[in-house]
């Protein structure tokens, strides 16, 4: 991870004690959520800002019965949607992959490759088969709170997620 908690913004630091707390303790749960929701490493402050910015815009409507996590992520993931949506992030190829293994790469190449065909695989699934399919299997989030915290319907959680394996199978197996 190249940034680190004390790049935040002075604005939220100052804004609310309880924001700032939040901000310590999950700052790096939501770097690397935004991460595998593909949004790239040159707007990942950027991505994180907007998470806190947002969080404490709408901290009044948390219920404090509930964690806080999945509501965070939730608003991490529609953050997340909307900066993809400004601009799509440059990833090598397919192409270019097959030709890094079939060079006989190893060591931190394979790594590169692997990663790679991660990302890529994660990049053909639509915004929605991908927040499920990360939270799910990546976070762990039960599917019931995912549902919940995305505002879906929970047999519709199961669809996306059943489609997103079977997307991310069919891409690897070429």
């Amino acid at each position: 991870m190249t940034a680190a908690p004390e790049l935040r913004s002075r604005a939220l630091a100052d804004a609310n004690p309880v924001l700032d707390v939040l901000y310590e303790s999950e700052f790096e749960n939501i770097w690397g959520l935004l991460q595998r929701l593909g949004i790239s490493e040159s707007n990942l402050e950027d991505g994180v800002q907007e998470v806190f910015v947002a969080a404490h815009a709408r901290l009044g409507t948390f219920d404090s019965l509930r964690p806080i996590r999945p509501w965070l992520f939730g608003i991490t993931v529609r953050v997340a949607c909307e900066m993809r949506r400004r601009a799509r992030r440059d990833m090598p190829t397919r192409e270019a992959v097959e030709v890094l293994v079939a060079e006989g790469s190893s060591g931190p190449e394979q790594q590169v490759i692997a990663r790679t065909l991660v990302h890529d695989a994660l990049d053909q699934l639509d915004f929605d088969q991908r927040a499920v399919l990360v939270m799910h299997d990546i976070e762990g989030f039960a599917a019931p709170e995912i549902a919940e915290t995305l505002m879906t319907p929970l047999n519709t959680v199961y669809s996306r997620l059943r489609l997103a394996r079977a997307k991310i199978t069919a891409f690897i197996r070429g």
